[in-house]
């Protein structure tokens, strides 16, 4: 058995702590060893340096023109190329290339535009008849429109009348009044409508072996007519207007009583006609038209009333108007105008068989009143 004393025991236990010791004491003096090794930083005392502000940047022309001359050394050639200025300004020029092929790469398909309605089996219809680019087109401003009158005219009526070798001369001045109506369908286009109502007497006279006795007859004309006008090469305010017109004309004859060829009493022959008239109009100021007018009317025989009957009817007339607006649609007419007449008549009265020759004129001076409608 082995004895170990008090020394003994104490060697054995340092010898069984020391490793133990050793590895617990190294763990502990790394870590101060290490951080002892790398020495901290000392602050710095030395001022901060700010970086140096940016200068702005100035392009010129010179600029561009160099960027521009050292992309294009570079880069392959496109549809548009910059060439170097050589002017002193130094300015940028543009030169067209236009053997190159343009460098698009979109592919996308263009626009369509279509019309409402429209496919492409049945276009879609037209709203208006198309015009070639060079074909002529007008348009009236204010048509249609039309005018409603109102006229008196004094009138100087002569006539010879002959019966066989007879002759009877009249005289009157009777006065006119009418209405008249004027449709414009274009400046170049018109119709008329005129009516007038008009009376006149004889008084009781005596021409062997004739008797006339004092009476008074009434006449009636109604004239239909339209004028198309070719404008002036000069002035379109100057026209040329052919037309044409029929009526119911009435006019004075004397005439026998029923069964007497010695009594004379006043009468009247109605004869429908148609003519043809020709107008000139010429503005003479803004607010002045000055128109002249002359016509043929011939009868046709038909519509004859009384005893008598026209076998021919010829007259003539010029016309000389002047109309003056005096204020939007407010006109004052005036007219001067000349007819003359020629006719033969024939009837009968009994066994007899009487046959006139009659030959008149007559002037007149008209005022009127037109209102024009628009």
């Amino acid at each position: 058995m082995l004895t170990l004393n008090k020394n003994n025991r104490n060697s054995a236990r340092a010898a069984y702590l020391s490793p133990i010791a050793i590895a617990l004491a190294a763990c502990l003096i790394s870590p101060m060893v290490l951080a002892q090794s790398t020495p901290s930083p000392a602050p710095s005392t030395k001022p901060k340096l700010k970086a140096p502000a940016k200068k702005p940047v100035v392009v010129t022309d010179e600029t561009v023109t160099n960027a521009a001359a050292a992309k294009a050394a570079t880069a392959p050639a496109t549809a548009i190329q910059a060439a170097p200025s050589t002017s002193s300004e130094d300015k940028l020029l543009l030169k067209f290339d236009t053997n190159s092929e343009s460098t698009s790469t979109d592919v996308r398909a263009p626009l369509k535009f279509k019309v409402p309605g429209e496919t492409d089996a049945k276009p879609a219809p037209e709203v208006v008849n198309p015009l070639a680019e060079d074909a002529p087109y007008k348009a009236f401003i204010g048509y249609p429109k039309q005018t409603l009158g109102a006229f008196a005219e004094y009138s100087d009526l002569g006539a010879t009348w002959k019966y066989i070798g007879q002759s009877f001369n009249f005289s009157d001045t009777p006065i006119a009044y009418g209405v008249n109506y004027k449709y414009l369908a274009t400046p170049l286009l018109t119709f008329d409508i005129e009516y007038m109502h008009w009376s006149d007497a004889v008084t009781d006279a005596t021409v062997l072996p004739f008797v006339i006795v004092a009476s008074t007859y009434s006449y009636d004309t109604l004239f239909v007519g339209g004028n198309y006008c070719f404008v002036s090469e000069l002035t379109a305010l100057r026209r040329f207007c052919p037309g044409i017109t029929i009526g119911r004309d009435e006019y004075p004859i004397l005439n026998f009583g029923s069964g007497n060829l010695t009594r004379l009493t006043l009468n009247k022959v109605a004869d429908f006609t148609i003519g043809v008239n020709a107008k000139y109009e010429m503005p003479f100021r803004d607010n002045i038209l000055f128109t002249l007018v002359g016509g043929y009317n011939m009868g046709t025989g038909a519509g004859n009333s009384g005893s008598l009957t026209s076998t021919s009817n010829s007259s003539y007339y010029v016309k000389a108007l002047t109309d003056w607006n005096v204020k939007g649609n407010h006109t004052a007419n005036f007219q001067f105008d000349y007819s003359a007449r020629a006719a033969k008549l024939e009837g009968k009265i009994g066994s007899n068989s009487p046959k006139w020759d009659t030959d008149s004129t007559i002037m007149g001076l008209r005022a009127g009143y037109t209102y024009t409608f628009q």
